[in-house]
């Protein structure tokens, strides 16, 4: 749809580069300051600002009906032919938009005019404030919503592409085999794309069968060795004309090749009369998406892809239909209730468990593949306890379910403690009474007493078909999470199918862009630390001969940051180079041009950084920062207090304050963990070190915000999404215990949270948990399935 406006002119290249792209590096100087930078964010004003600078035309004057002056006006008009023409557009649809937000917006939350708009549920219709309700277009509305709402970007594409091109063509078809059958024939083969908790191999057999060839149906699983049988059987089936299903087609991939050229002679033996190919004869694939399908066999087949249902509901009506049969959840007539309610105690967890992959790194660090398997061997195991047992083994039961039949999947510790959690909810002794709910709105429960096979169906076809997160135990901000990671998964995918691009108009070439970025970064990049140039505090022996360590936490980090800005330096002039045809732009500088061009961190500047999600122009400035940090430190002395975020590997960092109190006071450093202080003052108003620790700072709160009045950690305000913690005191102790009204919320270097197994057995994003104090009436549980964690650096 985007390509089609942009072909017919409705779509300006400055305009969609900023909607597609982002607005690259920014001249900071003459920008106005953000008004509200806790509900608009940085990276978000950035593109606001550069709307309104950059997205400027050349437009057609208008002609008015039965007047003979306009009308020679529009003849003698000599703009079609300048870069910045647009005939779909106002001269300035973005004039004093930073200014408008300045008068007319007063934060997320608080009526005004602009606070209407983002609030609305149609962004694409609801008027916009003020004159850019008449002077903004309906593309230019995207961009306001990308910078605006970001989280709403998926729906107003659609409704954007639905009021383009029709409505059909912003919903998804439901095809069925019959509709896909029809535009099959002996030369085109079908392909399934696999998504996860869907298998298509069910609905073919069940077509085939209603089609009579429910024998004819020839299966054959690819994978090490199963090639020349499955080219067998396409023989066979070319001659028969039986059906040919060649299942998982990724795990082939040294035999895609082969796959190819027999599905190109199979196209060419079709088209003659005598090719020998029975027109019966049909060909099926399933794949998973991979690099390395042959692209032609997806250019000549019809491709499908089956997504399973989605929501708790339907996946609670297909677990039970798939594994309970109505012998089955009569069958244990001498403990009847409590095997009826732990069995949809079970669906429920099952549900919860893969329900909460959709909200990413909130609901699951890594994203487990729980499938019905798991569920199966849970439902077998608790029948054989229920059974076996004369009273009910509570804790083995949430042993063996939690710990090795689900929990045998899951490599990250606190994803764990995430799972035993949710399955606190379902496996306790509470859930035999009937009044017992899973979460706060009591929608979600388990049957009450004597419940039939088909009460329990029909009390499932009951609930919402759109699940409120409070069923996860998360807050209502956990939707929105969930949206924007659409939006940006939709926008990730649309910008690799982009081809090379200029960033903006005025007749800029890429290499003009890139060139001006390269100057720009240059320009920009800090300077070396030197030791040579390290206070008289800095680096100081002890007594015993070592530099304390701290100092020598400084030294390292400083080796990796001098690391990076070498390599920053060399390959932007190479770069440079490159763009004049004075050296070969080999495969790295060719990433790192379209990486420019796209805003994104080149992947050879990636290799030697610290860990960052962020786009190219705010990893620069986020560089800065931390080199200017380390700078003072190398030239002042060590700060009185530290911001987290800066360094490389702040584990080390965490490790060198203890060492230095295991040292200072003769401790086993085996013994030592941190204790923790929030304090109340801000972090620019600390002057002086502690005794013992470090002071810590800069890290934000996701799933819930600190209150600073009480001193404890509550629910988090709706759309804010990330809260900053205030100053935090370390204080390393001995043999230390979890205080009591605490959670130990864990820190993660980016908001992904994942990370890679190191040698300690601790993910590489991993930083340290961090105890914050919670009510007294509260449980620590409450914010574990609320998927509370602090983070060094936040995505833009």
């Amino acid at each position: 749809c985007f390509q089609i406006l942009r072909n017919a002119g409705e779509i300006h290249d400055t305009e969609w580069n900023l909607f597609i792209r982002g607005p690259g590096a920014v001249e900071r100087q003459g920008m106005p300051p953000n008004p509200h930078p806790e509900s608009i964010s940085a990276p978000m004003w950035d593109i606001l600002y550069t709307a309104e600078q950059r997205v400027r035309y050349v437009v057609p004057p208008k002609v008015l009906e039965d007047d003979a002056d306009s009308a020679a006006v529009a003849e003698q008009f000599d703009g079609y032919e300048d870069p910045n023409f647009h005939r779909s557009s106002h001269e300035a649809p973005f004039e004093d938009l930073c200014d408008s937000l300045k008068r007319n917006y007063a934060g997320t939350g608080v009526p005004s005019d602009w606070d209407t708009w983002m609030g609305s549920s149609n962004l694409m219709t609801e008027p916009l404030p003020g004159v850019h309700n008449n002077t903004v277009n309906i593309f230019q509305r995207l961009i306001l919503v990308k910078a605006l709402r970001e989280d709403k970007l998926q729906q107003s594409i659609a409704a954007f592409v639905g009021k383009k091109l029709g409505p059909k063509f912003a919903e998804s078809p439901n095809a069925t085999m019959e509709d896909i059958y029809r535009d099959l024939d002996n030369k085109t083969p079908c392909i399934f794309v696999l998504s996860s908790g869907a298998d298509p191999t069910g609905m073919l057999l069940r077509f085939a069968k209603k089609f009579g060839y429910g024998d004819r149906l020839n299966i054959v699983s690819l994978g090490q060795g199963q090639g020349p049988y499955a080219k067998q059987l396409i023989d066979n089936g070319t001659k028969s004309g039986d059906w040919v299903v060649l299942q998982n087609c990724m795990l082939a991939k040294s035999w895609m090749p082969e796959l190819d050229k027999i599905i190109f002679e199979l196209q060419e033996r079709a088209m003659k009369d005598d090719g020998g190919v029975h027109k019966d004869f049909r060909l099926y694939l399933t794949s998973a998406p991979a690099s390395y399908f042959p692209v032609s066999i997806l250019q000549n087949g019809v491709k499908m892809t089956n997504e399973p249902p989605k929501g708790t509901k339907a996946n609670l009506l297909r677990s039970f239909a798939n594994l309970i049969k109505e012998e089955d959840y009569e069958g244990v007539a001498a403990k009847s209730i409590p095997w009826k309610k732990l069995l949809v105690g079970l669906l429920f967890f099952h549900s919860n468990v893969q329900e909460r992959r959709k909200f990413g790194p909130l609901g699951w660090n890594i994203r487990y593949a729980f499938d019905e398997s798991d569920l199966e061997t849970s439902i077998a195991v608790l029948r054989r306890f229920l059974v076996e047992q004369d009273a009910i083994p509570w804790d083995a039961l949430n042993y063996v379910t939690g710990h090795i039949n689900y929990g045998g999947r899951v490599t990250d510790d606190w994803d764990r403690r995430s799972l035993m959690s949710i399955l606190s909810i379902y496996m306790v002794p509470d859930i035999l009474q009937d009044d017992y709910k899973f979460s706060k709105s009591g929608i979600y429960h388990a049957p009450p007493a004597g419940a039939s096979f088909s009460g329990v169906i029909s009390y499932f076809e009951t609930l919402p078909l759109a699940d409120d997160p409070e069923v996860f135990g998360m807050h209502e901000n956990a939707n929105v999470t969930f949206n924007t990671n659409e939006s940006l998964a939709l926008m990730a995918t649309m910008l690799s199918l982009q081809p090379r691009s200029g960033g903006g108009g005025s007749g800029k070439t890429s290499d003009d862009v890139v060139t001006e970025l390269a100057t720009a970064f240059e320009a920009d990049c800090p300077q070396q630390l030197n030791e040579d140039d390290a206070g008289p505090t800095t680096f100081v022996i002890q007594s015993n001969g070592l530099l304390t360590s701290l100092a020598i936490c400084l030294s390292q980090e400083m080796v990796k940051f001098n690391r990076l800005v070498r390599k920053m330096l060399s390959s932007l002039k190479d770069l440079k180079k490159a763009i004049r045809g004075m050296i070969v732009m080999s495969s790295d500088l060719d990433s790192m041009y379209t990486a420019f061009l796209n805003n994104q961190l080149p992947s050879i500047w990636e290799q030697v950084s610290f860990a960052s999600l962020k786009s190219l122009g705010s990893w620069v400035a986020d560089l800065i920062f931390r080199v200017k940090f380390m700078r003072a430190w190398l030239l002042k002395g060590q700060p009185a207090a530290f911001p987290l975020p800066v360094f490389f590997f702040p584990q080390g960092f965490m490790t060198a304050s203890l060492q230095t109190f295991a040292r200072k006071h003769m401790e086993a450093i085996d013994g030592l963990s941190f204790e923790f202080e929030i304090l109340t003052s801000p972090p620019e108003e600390i002057v002086e070190s502690p005794e013992d620790g470090v002071i810590v700072f800069g890290l934000y709160l996701e799933g819930a915000r600190f209150d600073q009045s009480i001193q404890r950690i509550v629910e988090s305000r709706p759309g804010k999404m990330y809260d900053l913690l205030p100053a935090i005191h370390f204080k390393p102790a001995n043999n230390h215990k979890q205080a009591p009204n605490t959670y130990a919320c864990p820190v993660y270097k980016t908001a992904v949270r994942k990370g890679v197994l190191s040698t300690t057995g601790m993910s590489t994003n991993y930083v340290v948990p961090i105890e914050l104090p919670i009510h007294e009436d509260e449980t620590e549980q409450k914010w574990i399935l609320a998927g509370v964690a602090a983070l060094c650096n936040l995505t833009d």
